[in-house]
């Protein structure tokens, strides 16, 4: 096994970009970001590319619904984050942070009572995009669910919509380590 040579400040600062410590390497997987874990064909020949560029070969995709790609070695970060802005990909969604916002596929679900592509685009618009360099005390995670049937678990996160009876349901401070506020209304008009 080698000896890892990337010191803790700058571990912590390439967190802060996106690029997550492999175990016991000084290789990195980069979490790209996607809006809601939608990509075009374009996108995903992007992904492919760098994959097999600069990583190991692989894309795998997160809970959060974003792209990562393993096996990127420390030296190789720098070129790997120029070909993904180049073709208007970045990387970020790591560390005590606001996460990117996770929905379900409401939007074309015959189950879906709510928009969710356009409702989780705009808090990810407003909140990620507007506050993702913003250091917090935990990470904070956000979703978006479009019926009662609970695929995206909006219930569990920080800050959740569910779709109920053409309308919604927030919900706040989740179950997913904290309690959530029960008993939230449902209203009937949507966001």
């Amino acid at each position: 096994m080698a000896a890892l040579t990337v010191p803790p400040e700058e571990l912590k600062r390439l967190k802060g970009l996106g690029f997550l410590s492999n175990k016991n390497t000084d290789n990195f997987s980069a979490r790209v970001l996607t809006v809601n874990g939608c990509l075009t064909a374009a996108q995903m020949t992007v992904l492919s590319q760098a994959a097999e560029q600069y990583g190991d070969g692989h894309v795998i995709f997160t809970t959060r619904l974003n792209a990562e790609i393993p096996g990127i070695p420390y030296e190789k970060i720098e070129d790997f984050t120029k070909f993904l802005n180049e073709n208007g990909m970045k990387t970020g969604g790591t560390g005590n942070r606001i996460r990117p916002i996770v929905c379900c596929k409401a939007t074309t679900c015959q189950f879906g009572q709510l928009d969710s592509f356009a409702i989780a685009r705009e808090l990810y618009e407003h909140f990620y995009e507007g506050y993702h360099n913003l250091e917090l005390p935990y990470k904070f995670k956000m979703a978006v669910g479009g019926c009662p049937n609970n695929c995206a678990k909006p219930d569990l996160t920080d800050l959740g919509i569910m779709g109920w009876r053409k309308g919604y349901k927030i919900f706040i401070g989740g179950r997913g380590g904290q309690e959530a506020c029960r008993g939230a209304p449902a209203f009937t008009d949507h966001l």
